[in-house]
This record gives C-alpha cells, structure tokens and sequence, in this order.
C-alpha cells in the first residue's frame, strides 16, 4: 500500500487517538466545572481552557514533520484541503473532490465551531448569559456556509474547462449553484421582509434538483429497464425495499426545511 494511505487498521488507530484526546479533554472541563482549575497560570482562563489545548494539539498534530503518525499521509490531506482553498486554479483529483464533497456536508459543524469558538472566546457559562457579549453574526455564518459549495461549483468549473464536457460538470456546477442562491436568499430573509415566498421558491427547485441528482447520478437509480425495476436500476445490490426506504428518506430529509415554516 502506498505511504500516503491508510488502511482500516491505521484508520481505527487514529481515530482511537484523537477520541482518547477528545475524552481527555472533556474529563478535564468537567473537573473544571467543579471549580479545580487545573490549567489556570495567571492569565485570562478563556486562552488556557483545555478546549483551546485540544484545538492546538490537533492543529500540531497535522502539521508536525516528523515522520511519525502517518506523515505522507497528513501531509497529502494538507495538499488537497489547499486545493480545495484555491479553486478553480488546484487540481480536481477524484481525494480532491471528495474532500470537498465531504465539507459541504459538515456546513452545520463548520457553523456549530464559529459558535463554540466565539462562547469559549467571551466565556458564557451559566450567569453570563443574562447579557451575551457573544452575538454570533448572521452575515458570518453565511460566509462559512458558502464556502464549501463555493468550492465545489468552481471545482466543477475546473473539470469542464480541462474536459471540455458539459454534462455531468456543468450540470453538478448548477445543483451547487441553486444551493448558493437559497443560502443567500435565507440570510437576506433574516435581514428584511419580502424574500419569504423567493426563499420557498429556491428552496424547492434546490431540492428537486439535489434530490434528481441523487437518485439519477450518485446512486444510479431511475434508469431500470425490467419490470419492477423502473424506479430503480436493473443490477440491484440488495433487496427492492432497502432502495425504496433510501429514496424515502432522502427526500425527507432533503424537505426538513420546511419544518421552518410550520407553526
């Protein structure tokens, strides 16, 4: 196996070390909480909380040269996440667009950090919160939504121009576009009246055109040529219903937004 892979056993490996960190970590807050500051130095407590040490110990986890926990590794997931960050001029290799498939699924993480972060920043527990300091800002949270759709549309851009191809990049490049389009749309709506009924609009031709792309394109279905298989696809993997329960699902959960809109 080439040196910057991982197989299923280096993968548990490193997922029991960052989980043992995390527990370390959480254990350490809550001795905290019981007043046992452990790690207080004289300095403000918000810079010394064990939450900022986790943080940096992963970042230097990442980023350390020696060759130790698996360093090509690391080192290529740092050359993709940098050409995710520069696109449409990185390379759209297949690590590259998975990486930035995967982002764009961890949007409420990403958003859910910015709060963390601003909360451990001013320090709101407990009686704090009567007067916030915090006021996480709707126009951030917006910039840290776009941002992986962002990259995934220009990396769809990058493929067309090199292949020339239209369809399937062009037609990816939209979906992500329409999703863009409805982000912006719901921070306008926060921010005045109007954009209610443009809002619902976008946000139902978003849905129908991720939800097409899904059932046709990434699971391969709708394309079935045999009786009782229409909906699906003629060479099936698993029994009729676990496809159909998918189909199901998916798009109710693509629909959640509207739960928004229920009083």
């Amino acid at each position: 196996m080439p040196a910057n892979r991982l197989n299923e056993y280096q993968m548990y490996k490193m997922f029991l070390v960052l989980l043992f960190m995390w527990m370390f970590t959480v254990l350490i807050e809550l001795t905290n909480i019981k007043g046992y500051w452990i790690f207080h130095i004289g300095v403000n407590e918000s810079t010394t909380r064990p939450s900022w040490l986790l943080v940096l110990a992963f970042i230097g986890l990442l980023l350390n040269p020696l060759d130790t926990m698996y360093k090509p590794f690391r080192y290529q997931l740092l050359n993709s996440l940098l050409h995710n960050i520069i696109a449409p001029f990185g390379l759209v290799r297949f690590k590259d667009f998975f990486i930035g498939d995967v982002l764009t699924s961890m949007v409420r993480p990403l958003i859910d950090v910015y709060y963390m972060g601003c909360y451990f920043k001013y320090e709101e527990w407990g009686p704090s919160l009567a007067h916030p300091a915090c006021r996480p800002s709707n126009y951030a949270v917006l910039l840290i939504s776009l941002i992986p759709f962002h990259i995934r549309f220009w990396q769809c851009i990058n493929r067309f121009y090199y292949t020339g191809m239209w369809f399937p990049h062009l037609v990816n490049a939209g979906k992500y576009l329409t999703s863009v389009a409805v982000m912006i749309i719901a921070y306008l709506k926060t921010v005045r009246p109007g954009y209610e009924y443009i809002y619902v609009i976008a946000a139902l031709i978003s849905t129908i055109y991720s939800l097409a792309w899904d059932l046709k394109m990434d699971w391969g279905l709708l394309r079935g040529t045999k009786p009782g298989r229409r909906l699906l696809r003629d060479r099936l993997k698993y029994p009729h219903s676990y496809y159909y329960f998918a189909i199901v699902a998916n798009t109710l959960l693509r629909l959640t937004w509207v739960l928004a809109f229920i009083p």
